[in-house]
């Protein structure tokens, strides 16, 4: 089965996903926005070649894309909607409209898997969304959660006490793989 298939599939298991990060850059230009300079380096790490597989998937309402990003003007945070894009700058975050929205559904949810950082979190001004996120995933006590992959874990440790979590795993791909319905 490929791999379009099989997130299809899965996609009648889940009331919403909420795309961020690198997956949320490309659902926005699959959905027909141009980032501008963030382009550049999507294309060189061979990101964009996943566009033509998330054009089909975007066309699902389940699949929630960011409202707004957070990009680096020489040092500082500027937020930008999608219809103003694309900017010369690179983006390393979501923004607030992004985080407001995601945080409604997320108090909403029963359960709550997340996989990768908002943001480049690491990145002076560019924790919010990551911050913000996480803080709303480990508040709401209704939920069963599941943090997974590195870059999650250090930035659950960062923000948030692990008890507030109900599941902690390593391994960030294998969750994907897990949730498409393979074998693990």
């Amino acid at each position: 089965m490929s791999h379009h298939k099989k997130i299809k599939s899965k996609l009648g298991d889940v009331d919403y996903i909420l795309t961020s990060g690198i997956i949320g850059e490309l659902f926005i230009i699959a959905r027909g926005y141009r980032l501008g300079e963030k382009e550049f380096d999507l294309k060189k790490f061979g990101y964009l070649k996943l566009v033509g597989l998330l054009k089909k998937l975007s066309k699902n309402n389940k699949i929630k894309i960011p409202f707004d990003l957070a990009f680096d003007k020489g040092g500082k945070r500027i937020e930008l909607r999608l219809k103003w894009l694309p900017s010369r700058y690179k983006s390393y975050d979501v923004g607030h409209l992004t985080i407001l929205n995601y945080v409604k559904y997320i108090k909403n949810a029963n359960t709550i898997y997340f996989k990768g950082p908002p943001g480049l979190y690491e990145k002076n001004g560019f924790d919010i969304g990551t911050k913000m996120i996480l803080k709303a995933i480990a508040s709401n006590s209704k939920a069963y959660k599941v943090i997974s992959g590195g870059n999650s874990l250090d930035a659950l440790s960062r923000y948030v006490k692990r008890a507030k979590i109900d599941y902690i795993s390593l391994s960030g791909g294998a969750l994907v793989k897990y949730l498409c319905g393979e074998r693990l």
